[in-house]
């Protein structure tokens, strides 16, 4: 595509099965509409140019073969359901300038392994009850010393989480009952510094 391509408008790739791959690091990208690849279930690698900024409500809703949601490292707003029933995808990448959070960004991504929080970023979740990741697959979590908050019910029902690291103090989470921030908890070891 043209490197001067600043946005791709709503629904452009709908239900485009055949597509594969695709290739957004032009430099001039800033935004990835509503639903512009939704329904894309062959698309399996994205390559996001470091510039977008936003990633709209259900822009990869059911990319069924999505396998890495490596998100750009300018992103500061990702919608409402934008990688919402993407089955196949088993690593997450959230970078440290993400402030804005839609309603389950990633939920129904259940073969999800691996979530990696980018030290800098200041919040998980948009408010309490907006679960990222439900019944995913993770073992292991590491919170940056960066994160103030942890949105209430994040990692609900994760039942194969083993460890939580927390690299600082541990954050404010929802409404400060830690049993809502993931479940179930009981046989979940969390690490912490006590200072």
């Amino acid at each position: 595509m043209s490197d001067s391509l600043v946005s791709i408008a709503w629904r452009a790739f709908f239900k485009c099965t055949a597509l594969t791959d695709i290739d957004l690091s032009m430099k001039s990208m800033k935004y990835i509409d509503h639903e512009v690849f939704r329904g894309c279930t062959n698309l399996k690698t994205v390559k996001f140019g470091k510039n977008i900024e936003e990633i709209r409500d259900k822009a990869f809703f059911q990319c069924t073969s999505l396998e890495e949601a490596i998100l750009p490292e300018k992103l500061q707003e990702i919608g409402e359901y934008a990688f919402m029933n993407c089955t196949s995808l088993q690593k997450i990448r959230i970078p440290k300038t993400l402030e804005k959070w839609g309603l389950y960004p990633f939920y129904g991504a259940k073969s999800v392994t691996e979530i990696v929080f980018e030290d800098g970023l200041k919040q998980i979740g948009g408010g309490d009850g907006n679960i990222i990741s439900y019944e995913a697959k993770i073992q292991t979590l590491r919170i940056p010393a960066s994160v103030e908050q942890i949105s209430e019910g994040v990692f609900v029902h994760c039942k194969e989480l083993k460890e939580i690291y927390f690299e600082g103090a541990c954050p404010q989470i929802g409404d400060k009952d830690t049993d809502k921030f993931v479940t179930p908890v009981q046989d979940v070891k969390i690490y912490y510094n006590p200072s």
